[in-house]
């Protein structure tokens, strides 16, 4: 003889499926109580704060992790602002909770790559922290 097998109503499956979506709830709540602020004069101020160095910093540092920018160029005439991909390291620097970016590194790429710019630009460089 062959198992039985159990079918399942909506009703009996609904009520775990409420209950994944207020667990789901309370975690982005309380996820989003750590985020950090969204205030721009924070963030600019954060950013400000971030050291740029070519080379790695010379005072011990947590490493946190690499990151990347892109400059993209959409006039065939323009040149490619990788000073601006350069800045923008602040800025994702400054999301990770970094004070220092250093080992940058600044390349023009293929643009087949994307499609909407003429000239592209990547910088990438490790994030530091303080201990």
């Amino acid at each position: 003889m062959g198992t039985a097998l159990a079918v399942k109503t909506p009703e009996d499956v609904m009520p775990r499926f409420v209950c994944f979506r207020r667990l789901a709830l309370a975690l982005g709540l309380l996820s989003g109580a750590c985020a950090t602020s969204r205030d721009p004069a924070a963030a600019r101020e954060r950013r400000a704060q971030v050291q740029l160095l070519d080379g790695r910093p010379l005072t011990s540092r947590q490493s946190i992790r690499e990151v990347q920018t892109f400059a993209c160029t959409r006039d065939a005439a323009s040149e490619l602002d990788l000073a601006g991909a350069r800045d923008e390291l602040r800025i994702e620097a400054a999301r990770l909770g970094g004070d220092v970016v250093g080992n940058i590194a600044c390349h023009e790429q293929d643009p087949r790559q994307h499609p909407d710019c003429w000239k592209v630009g990547r910088c990438t460089g490790d994030v530091f922290r303080t201990h």
